[in-house]
Parts: structure tokens; C-alpha cells; sequence
């Protein structure tokens, strides 16, 4: 048997988990989302030069629904004392993540927060993301905040922490204020049954063909399975169901968020 202790890493993520199962009560509901048509029209806008991706639409969708239902873009703050404290941003900014390969070959997961996503069209999130996976690992500043965070002391990790449960402008400054881990998998199947969480959190996960029913006739249709986990002490699943429909709506109805589609 061999006891080690965390890394600096794991026990950051440690602390995380902690901070979560103490001070937040996950709530979580699962959709698919019919994305057929919105594929098509994406396919369709690039073979026009438009520069635009499912990903980049998902979380401009995220941003209209939380923007319709502001209580999702709210987050339950403690005092020293453990007071709760419920703050409402006056922002909307989404942590996200690329996938990229490191020197070594592994692949590593880059945090990027996109400032006033609301306010974002889905070409410049698109842009946006395409950059951060092009963009040299070295010149990231995510890249060297997990550096730091590698080789930080136990005490001021937990230290982060409390300004992390306790500090309004640092959340807003180091993570946004909701989350979208949109790394997509055709056909994997996997879906989150349970995600604790300490803001609001898309999980958008898998696209799989799967045989529906429109009007009384079976037909193949592309589905988007997404979860979102949101904190149960400040919305009900009522809330949950209604903004799920919001979301829903804007991503099966690609005019919505892409516009008209014009014939050129």
C-alpha cells in the first residue's frame, strides 16, 4: 500500500469539490435538443464563407437564455461567518475550455472566460475559440494561471477558495459568471447524471442520429444530449424546466441566433 499526498492540482480541484458539496445544492436536468436543422444551416452559411460552429451557437445560446432568466446568471456568495449572500451579476460571462495537445503529447483542457458573451455575435465566439486553439500554449495566460496553480501551497489554495465563495468581483475576474464545458462527442453516449457545481453549468456532451416520431411518422434526427446543473437554493426545477425550453427553442431554431439566411 503507498499513501501519497494530492498534487498542488488535485488538491485544488479538491478544494473545489469541497466548496461546492458545502455551500451549493446542485440541481440538474438532461434535454436533447434537435440540432438537424441548425447543422444544415450551419453547413449551408460556411459554404458561404460565413465563420461560424455549433459550439460558438450553443454558448451564444447560453448567454439569450441566461439574459431571459437572470436568476441562472445569479450565484450564492458566504460571508466569513458563513452568512449567504445572493449576488446578480451585471455581466454574463462564460467559462468555457479547448482541448489542445501539450509538448508532450497529452491532452490538456484550457479554461478562457468570453467577457459579455450576450453581447457577442456567434461569429466573434466562434473566432474567438478557433484563436485560443491556435494560439501558442506558452503565450495563454490560462496557460501560465495553471502553471501558478501547480506549484501553489496548500494554505493559499484553500486561501483561493474563500475568495472564490466569498468575493463577487474576484469570481467575476478569474472564471465569469456561468459555465459551458462544450467538448462535443459524436455518438459517445455519455451524458452527466450528476455534476456538483458552484454556478450555473451547460454539459453539452454527445450528438447522436436516433429515430424520433414528427407528426406520426418515425424519422432520423440529429440530437444534441445536454445537461445543465444550476444551485437548487436559488432556483426550483420549475425554473430549471422553463429555461431549458428557452434554450432549447434557440438552438433548434438557427434563425434565431444566425438571422435570416440569405441566398447568396
Amino acid at each position: 500500500m503507498r499513501v501519497q499526498k494530492l498534487s498542488s492540482n488535485r488538491s485544488f480541484i479538491y478544494h473545489l469539490l469541497r466548496r461546492s458539496a458545502r455551500f451549493h445544492v446542485p440541481i440538474m436536468a438532461t434535454a436533447r435538443i434537435d440540432i438537424t436543422d441548425t447543422l444544415a444551416r450551419i453547413e449551408r452559411d460556411r459554404a458561404k464563407g460565413r465563420s461560424v460552429g455549433l459550439v460558438a451557437l450553443f454558448i451564444k445560446a447560453t448567454a439569450m437564455t441566461l439574459a431571459e432568466h437572470p436568476r441562472f446568471n445569479e450565484r450564492l456568495f458566504h460571508t466569513w461567518w458563513g452568512s449567504p449572500r445572493r449576488v446578480q451579476f451585471d455581466e454574463i460571462s462564460c467559462n468555457t475550455v479547448v482541448a489542445r495537445d501539450g509538448a508532450s503529447g497529452e491532452e490538456l483542457l484550457i479554461p478562457m472566460v468570453l467577457r459579455q458573451v450576450d453581447t457577442l455575435s456567434v461569429e466573434a465566439i466562434h473566432d474567438r475559440l478557433r484563436q485560443a486553439k491556435q494560439q501558442p500554449l506558452a503565450e495563454m495566460p490560462a496557460t501560465t494561471q495553471l502553471a501558478k496553480i501547480s506549484t501553489l501551497p496548500r494554505w493559499l489554495i484553500r486561501l483561493l477558495h474563500f475568495r472564490f465563495r466569498s468575493s463577487p468581483g474576484f469570481l467575476i475576474e478569474k472564471v465569469g459568471t456561468y459555465g459551458v464545458s462544450a467538448l462535443l462527442h459524436q455518438g459517445s453516449g455519455a451524458v452527466a447524471t450528476f455534476s456538483p457545481s458552484t454556478q450555473t453549468s451547460f454539459f453539452p456532451t454527445s450528438i447522436e442520429d436516433q429515430m424520433v416520431v414528427i407528426d406520426g411518422v418515425p424519422t432520423v434526427r440529429t440530437l444534441l444530449l445536454c445537461s445543465v446543473t444550476a444551485d437548487h437554493y436559488l432556483v426550483d426545477g420549475l425554473d430549471v424546466q422553463r429555461m431549458g425550453l428557452s434554450l432549447k427553442e434557440k438552438v433548434e431554431q438557427p434563425e434565431v441566433l444566425l438571422g435570416p439566411e440569405s441566398d447568396a
